[in-house]
């Protein structure tokens, strides 16, 4: 054991010399590593067993962690499930405005977003599936619908936003207006 003087000394060296910044930083980033491979396996996990089916020890066992590493990071389920739900929505809304923008003309950029839609929710991903049984959970569970109704309403203005310039491009005059889309 060391001395306390010796121990202050260090401290101080580390402090003022950028090493305990720098200590700081690696366990922030190891930090946000784990976190991220938490919430990774807990989409894994509830797409394959159901949120109502899932514990945070089956999370813990799919990350190579304890139990005590996951709460760490989430003090609890609910904590962890808004995490995994915006990851979850994140990732679709992204490979969806991926294929809007890889499109060429406006039929062609309709297409590959609409192929996209469809194969991320038929192709049953893994985050589509967490979105679908959050959604069904939202029903028992009041405190997932904020996020959920953020979540479509992002997907909303998404398709409002890219559909709309494209409609316009073919010719094309909707009998709905675009805007209903963003009324709810």
């Amino acid at each position: 054991m060391r001395p306390k003087s010796d121990e202050a000394s260090v401290s101080a060296l580390t402090k003022n010399t950028g090493l305990g910044r720098l200590a700081l930083e690696m366990a922030s980033r190891k930090s946000e590593q784990s976190i991220t491979h938490i919430v990774e396996a807990a989409t894994h996990v509830i797409a394959r067993q159901g949120y109502a089916h899932t514990s945070l020890l089956d999370i813990a066992k799919e990350a190579g962690m304890s139990k005590g590493a996951v709460h760490y990071h989430f003090p609890t389920k609910e904590a962890l499930i808004s995490e995994v739900l915006e990851h979850a929505c994140t990732v679709v809304q992204k490979r969806t405005q991926e294929a809007w923008d890889q499109g060429g003309d406006a039929l062609e950029s309709v297409r590959a977003a609409l192929h996209e839609l469809w194969h991320v929710r038929a192709g049953r991903s893994d985050e589509a599936a967490v979105v679908a049984d959050l959604l069904a959970q939202s029903l028992h569970d009041p405190s997932l619908r904020p996020k959920l109704a953020g979540y479509y309403r992002l997907a909303a203005s998404q398709v409002t936003e890219h559909l709309a310039p494209h409609i316009k491009a073919l010719g094309l005059k909707p009998k709905v207006p675009l805007s209903f889309c963003l009324a709810y």
